[in-house]
């Protein structure tokens, strides 16, 4: 069932007052639909603001390999990201883990349990890496690192 434009376009509001145009993009990108409608919007959005149209796109808009991805974790854990969860300019839940489910499941949206597996103090997130390599930023790894999500045996996880 596809939902209903207004929806969509609160969906798509939310992301741009987060300043996050790619997510709201990707949501264009799933509802093609209403394609035209929310073109307009993000467009609307993006001459409001008028830094976004002489600032060029991040180095981090190309899809990463499960390489970069995996050095993208590292890189921030090693710079002291890791569970600095404090440092998130706008999270999507004031607690860190359920922060980190949504961003992960606004990029991968699906129906299945977000937690795959758990042993003794971790869990396992049920996510497919080369999917999320290929709509992630650097700055979402960033955010997911604060969260506390790291990667184990080439597995998002979760320390409980």
């Amino acid at each position: 069932m596809t939902p209903d434009f207004d929806t969509v376009a609160f969906d798509v509001a939310r992301a741009l007052d987060d300043g996050d145009v790619a997510r709201a993009c990707d949501i264009l990108r799933r509802f093609p639909e209403h394609a035209d409608e929310l073109t307009e919007m993000i467009g609307d959005a993006l001459m409001a603001s008028p830094h976004e149209a002489t600032t060029p796109a991040p180095k981090e808009a190309h899809p990463m390999t499960i390489d970069e991805l995996e050095t993208t974790f590292e890189r921030h854990a090693d710079a002291g990201e890791y569970i600095q969860f404090e440092r998130i300019e706008k999270p999507r839940h004031p607690r860190p883990d359920i922060c980190a489910f949504l961003m992960l499941h606004d990029l991968l949206p699906g129906t299945r349990d977000m937690v795959s597996a758990a042993e003794h103090d971790e869990i396992w997130l049920d996510i497919d890496l080369e999917a999320l390599a290929a709509v992630v930023t650097d700055s979402i790894v960033r955010d997911l690192v604060r969260c506390g999500v790291h990667l184990s045996d080439d597995r998002l996880a979760m320390f409980t």
